[in-house]
């Protein structure tokens, strides 16, 4: 029997290595955990670990970084959109052993975006949720056949592995946390919002 699938609707993740990001690795590491060193966290997605505010981008130390996070961003971003969008806020993570992100969303973002700074060993994985499969009606996502998972990206939940330069983009309505790490280093990432 033939059988023929077709996606509908379906939400799309984009990732965009940043060109040269090892040139400035090792900078952004040492003046984010400054930062942190003499600024109070806040406690929103995150769990243990240390979350900045989320206007520290806006500190001179860190404006060169962000003209060129957000070249990247925004060319990206408006080589899928028609439309203009422009960095709202932004926040980082730092995580070690046994701390994570629990689930959230970003409200009233079109995209929000994870730049992975420095990863350990063994960082864990970002989790995306089926925004579909919360339905009670969907009894679909559950049971399908894991080539039908796995061709379409159709199960209940789907992973990426972080890398050091390399930045994850969805859509602010995506659910997602990030796993905690096995490992005594620092995880560290920045999470914006554009809309």
């Amino acid at each position: 029997m033939n059988i023929y699938t077709t996606p509908a609707f379906p939400t799309l993740i984009h990732e965009v290595p940043l060109p040269c990001f090892n040139l400035i690795a090792d900078q952004l590491v040492k003046d984010i955990l400054e930062y942190k060193d003499n600024n109070p966290g806040v406690q929103k997605s995150n769990m243990g670990g240390y979350q900045s505010n989320d206007i520290f981008w806006r500190d001179e130390k860190f404006e060169e970084y962000f003209d060129y996070f957000d070249l990247y961003i925004k060319s990206a971003i408006t080589s899928i959109l028609d439309t203009n969008v422009e960095i709202q806020n932004a926040w980082f993570n730092v995580n070690q052993k046994d701390q994570y992100n629990f689930p959230h969303i970003h409200p009233g973002t079109v995209y929000a975006c994870v730049l992975w700074v420095k990863i350990p060993k063994n960082p864990g994985l970002i989790w995306f949720q089926n925004h579909t499969s919360k339905s009670a009606s969907d009894m679909v996502s559950v049971f399908l056949k894991n080539n039908f998972q796995d061709e379409f990206n159709s199960g209940t939940q789907m992973s990426f592995e972080p890398e050091a330069g390399n930045i994850i983009m969805f859509p602010g309505y995506l659910e997602h946390h990030v796993e905690c790490t096995d490992d005594e280093e620092d995880r560290i990432s920045i999470a914006f919002n554009y809309a």
